[in-house]
């Protein structure tokens, strides 16, 4: 007697567990699930793993939104700011000054994505600038008088990154609360359908559920494979990282 084989559901991550349950509703689409007698059940799997899929996208909004964006948009306002200070420097009227200007424009135009708009914070061109103007454009800095700029440059881009880490930690935090969460009542629905379909098979044979039980078990066959590889993947991987710092 033919029946629907053991999978256990914890082994996924997120996203694969998201793709296992998306195969089980097709399978139960495939097979009719009302003459499978779960017609119900999958109606309530199939909100379920839509959730999960919800669940998984990163959250667009947290606590830290609305402070993230205004600590971009005065981040923004003073790249602006520098921008124009540092064009109009090329036409001082000082000579050194001038000069100086000019070696900070060379700097600032090498790093021209900042001007536009202050993305990527975390590697981007911005701290490589500020690393810059405090380094080797110091003198620099100095002559053009446009001190009071990068310290005011510094301390947006240092809130705003703040802000972007905050808001990032909040979103991945939230994504893996809910994630949980709908998991688990997915799994609870797709261990019933189970259940059921199995309970079936005992009463009244499996001639009537044979097409079904293969179709599913070979898609968990497969799953099962694909997180067998992962897992020896990631060991290999383990195992590579312990040589290398045994070297």
């Amino acid at each position: 007697m033919n029946k629907i084989i053991e999978f256990g559901m914890s082994r996924p991550n997120n996203v694969e567990h998201y793709k296992i349950m998306n195969d089980v509703v097709g399978v139960l689409d495939r097979h009719a699930a009302d003459d499978l007698g779960v017609d119900n059940e999958v109606k309530e799997l199939k909100k379920c793993v839509a959730d999960e899929g919800e669940a998984l996208n990163i959250p667009r909004e947290n606590d830290f939104t609305d402070d993230k964006n205004l600590a971009t948009a005065k981040l923004n306002l003073t790249i602006s700011g520098m921008n124009n200070q540092i064009n109009s420097g090329q036409n001082h009227y000082e000579p050194q000054a001038k000069a100086a200007f000019i070696r900070l424009k060379t700097l600032w135009d090498a790093n021209s994505e900042i001007k536009s708009k202050a993305t990527n914070l975390k590697e981007g061109a911005l701290k490589k600038v500020l690393v810059e103007f405090k380094g080797n454009y110091k003198a620099d800095v100095t002559a053009a008088g446009i001190q009071g700029w990068v310290d005011t440059l510094e301390v947006d881009y240092t809130a705003c990154l703040d802000l972007e880490l905050k808001f990032d930690a909040a979103s991945q935090s939230k994504t893996k609360l809910r994630s949980k969460s709908a998991r688990k009542v997915t799994d609870a629905l797709y261990y019933k359908i189970i259940e059921i379909i199995n309970a079936q098979i005992v009463v009244n044979g499996d001639t009537k559920y044979l097409g079904f039980v293969n179709d599913l078990n070979e898609r968990l066959k497969w799953h099962n494979n694909s997180l067998a590889i992962r897992k020896a993947d990631r060991k290999d991987d383990d195992d590579e990282t312990k040589s290398s710092e045994t070297k």
